[in-house]
């Protein structure tokens, strides 16, 4: 036996913590280190009872650390080979009679537990009523495995019991919005503040609780939409309730269309597969937005034109193929009054057209039947095989077949197959229009924001204006992509074989 009345024999029979002895040697500590002091105490105080409980509550937590659980027995674990307790002193370690020093380590590391929803407490608080008889080890074997002790139960059943404190019903309140918001933007509804406002006075009415003072104040409304990421964004474009409710039809035949092209290029080569498709450009490409000082009240943006260039349009077209290439040239149609070019400006087209630009022009500058016609002629016959498939939208001057039996059919051996993109689905399954015509425009606001940069076009260097007939010439000229037989990047081949779900309205919920 050792000084401190220990004996090894006792280690060697039983090395399992005796929680009566390690009460004991608190008692000697806590003697030992306050005993002169406090030595005519012979009576606890109401607080110092209350503080005893909780101590020996947390007592009995720790103690249960030690306790190893499976499915027939629990046993405590075995004791560190050197069990002795610490003092309460700074040191972390306490030196033993015998001039060596111990120090305590937990022989088993406390995990932190994960958090349990109001929910699960509730199930295991009903099971446990139906279910008086139950410890908490037994409810913990049924179904149960979060109980952790009986403790923690008893506080679970608490909380259960007595009801939504003013936290949680401020939590039920923002969720409620955030839903609500949620709900109404999947229907693309048009939210405002006052909506925000109005959804929680809803959820604060049902509640029905006079203890409970809530008022939708505008820092309530800010911090919301901080932590909930919610901002105030331009509408870019307006939709019926039609288009919304057949969001889901349009998607699934968009990817139907995808799935019957990828079937039928396995009967053709690459290079006859065909998409064309018409992209509309303004003469002068303005924004909706700048780049200014904050406390800027009245926002200005310098147009050259703003009741001509910025509101007059014109149209670009290409034709790609499944390989990865473009074919012909760029086909240019600009608005002119009457549908025509002058006298004065045919000659000076004529003068400087580049070999590898078609223009011709309409009073609105988009295409019409006809000019789809003059568009075939100049650009798909010199490059059709004997056998292509071409891709178009389901605009009327592309699905009029009489404009293609005009240049093939059996009269000159030309096998063309026609395959239309179901209506409203050009945003998801147009292959142009899913990454060329956006890589395109981006390309164009690039190269005139540089003219503007270094050449100072607004009235100094017209000739070098981006912004007239010529300069839309010159631009499409001068892009590499529109060069005749030069190969792009790989994104012409994917396109192909893809759907744009940014476009897709369903799947930004």
């Amino acid at each position: 036996m050792d000084d401190s009345g220990i004996s090894l024999d006792d280690h060697l029979e039983d090395p399992s913590p005796n929680p009566f002895g390690i009460l004991l040697e608190f008692t000697e500590i806590a003697q030992a280190r306050y005993g002169k002091e406090y030595k005519n105490v012979t009576k606890s105080t109401g607080l110092e009872k209350l503080f005893a409980a909780q101590l020996f509550d947390s007592y009995l937590v720790n103690l249960q650390e030690y306790v190893a659980e499976n499915d027939e027995t629990k046993t405590l674990m075995s004791a560190p080979d050197s069990f002795v307790t610490q003092s309460p002193s700074d040191d972390k370690s306490c030196p033993s009679n015998d001039g060596s020093d111990y120090e305590y380590n937990s022989p088993v590391k406390k995990k932190k537990r994960d958090t349990i929803s109001k929910e699960r407490k509730i199930e295991i608080i009903e099971l446990w009523d139906t279910h008086p008889s139950w410890k908490w080890d037994t409810l913990k074997k049924n179904g149960c495995p979060e109980v952790p002790n009986q403790r923690t139960l008893y506080g679970w059943q608490s909380q259960v019991r007595k009801g939504q404190n003013k936290r949680e019903k401020m939590q039920d309140i923002n969720a409620h919005v955030y839903n609500e918001f949620l709900e109404a933007r999947k229907s693309f509804k048009i939210l405002r503040s006052s909506h925000l406002r109005q959804f929680p006075i809803q959820k604060y009415l049902e509640i029905n609780d006079l203890s409970l003072k809530f008022k939708a104040t505008s820092s309530w409304l800010d911090k919301f939409k901080k932590r909930n990421r919610i901002s105030s964004r331009k509408i870019t474009q307006l939709v019926s309730k039609r288009e919304v409710k057949s969001g889901h039809e349009i998607l699934e035949a968009a990817k139907k269309f995808q799935a019957e092209i990828i079937k039928l290029s396995q009967n053709y080569d690459k290079d006859q597969i065909f998409n064309t498709d018409q992209c509309g450009f303004q003469y002068e490409l303005t924004s909706a937005r700048t780049l200014t000082n904050k406390n800027e009240k009245i926002v200005f943006g310098y147009s050259q034109s703003p009741k001509n260039l910025a509101t007059h349009s014109y149209t670009v077209q290409y034709i790609i193929r499944m390989a990865g290439y473009i074919i012909g040239n760029v086909f240019v149609c600009l608005q002119e009054p009457g549908g025509k070019f002058g006298p004065r400006f045919q000659s000076d087209v004529n003068s400087y057209l580049p070999c590898n630009v078609t223009v011709t022009c309409s009073t609105s500058g988009k295409l019409s039947t006809s000019l789809n016609e003059y568009f075939i002629e100049k650009q798909l016959v010199s490059f059709a095989p004997k056998k292509f498939i071409h891709i178009v939208d389901s605009w009327a001057g592309h699905t009029n077949f009489d404009s293609y039996t005009k240049y093939f059919g059996e009269w000159n051996d030309t096998e063309i197959l026609l395959k239309i993109i179901p209506e409203k689905c050009t945003p998801h399954a147009q292959p142009l229009d899913t990454t060329f015509h956006r890589q395109l425009k981006n390309l164009a606001r690039e190269i005139l924001s540089g003219l503007e940069i270094y050449l100072n076009v607004d009235g100094v260097n017209q000739k070098d204006n981006g912004n007239t007939r010529k300069g839309v010439i010159k631009l499409f000229s001068a892009f590499p992509i529109s060069c005749t037989n030069i190969e792009t990047h790989d994104s012409i081949r994917l396109v192909f074989s893809r759907i744009d779900h940014r476009k897709s309205r369903i799947s930004e919920y």
